[in-house]
């Protein structure tokens, strides 16, 4: 079997669908076609937890909207050809009504560790979770004409299956802030319960805009990493 990667990296500045690459990096958007060509029973996707169900006709226009947003997406990208292999793999369980992100997160562990993930282009890092406040982003949403939403109006729950810990910026601002504040540590400490401390470092969900999740945002996670993904503000992350 040829190999998934080229052993001497493409140098580009641009993607297809305007993603920016710099420097000695294989395309993401390319790589992901060589992927798809050379294994012809890969998808592409995500796994999707409802974890919502107050109506069936809102879930359906729903996932209307993340598919139709998404084909256009690979279109732009110049992966239209492989629209085909578009799968969500929506998880339906009614025991998810409302359940917090940590018990379908669990689920979501297990299937990977079952192998689960196989079928797609990229070991599956992180998984979709859509709660009625997802749902709802979309059915309050007004689409007109091909008007695309880029600034994050319709937005689902994107959760790490790894307790992601400090970027390379941030870990190199800790060590500063050991230098100039190691007389307030103590003090730091004593004034945080015992589930604060540490807490910023598992940064494990984030709110991404519908319109930046395939195959922007599935691209970055395998080549660049959970971090670059997030809107370290807490709000939708629009990379």
């Amino acid at each position: 079997m040829a190999p998934l990667r080229d052993t001497k990296p493409l140098r580009v500045t641009e993607l297809p669908g305007d993603t920016e690459c710099l420097g000695d990096i294989e395309p993401p958007i390319l790589n992901i076609r060589r992927i798809l060509q050379r294994n012809p029973n890969k998808k592409l996707g995500f796994v999707v937890y409802r974890c919502t169900y107050a109506d069936d006709a809102q879930w359906a226009q729903f996932m209307g909207y993340l598919n139709s947003q998404t084909q256009r997406n690979l279109k732009k990208a110049g992966l239209g050809d492989f629209s085909l292999r578009l799968d969500w793999n929506v998880q339906q369980d009614p025991s998810l009504d409302g359940a917090d992100f940590e018990e379908a997160r669990e689920k979501f562990r297990r299937w990977t560790a079952e192998g689960g993930d196989f079928v797609y282009t990229y070991p599956a890092r992180a998984c979709v979770i859509v709660d009625q406040h997802s749902v709802e982003s979309v059915l309050e949403y007004e689409e007109r004409d091909d008007r695309v939403d880029t600034v994050g109006t319709t937005w689902v729950w994107l959760v790490s299956k790894y307790d992601e810990g400090p970027a390379d910026w941030e870990e190199d601002s800790d060590e500063e802030d050991e230098v100039n504040e190691s007389d307030d540590e103590a003090d730091d400490a004593s004034d945080e319960g015992p589930d604060e401390k540490g807490a910023k470092d598992k940064v494990r969900d984030t709110m991404v805009g519908i319109h930046y999740l395939l195959p922007r945002v599935y691209s970055f996670l395998d080549n660049i990493g959970w971090h670059s993904i997030l809107d370290f503000d807490g709000g939708v992350a629009c990379p």
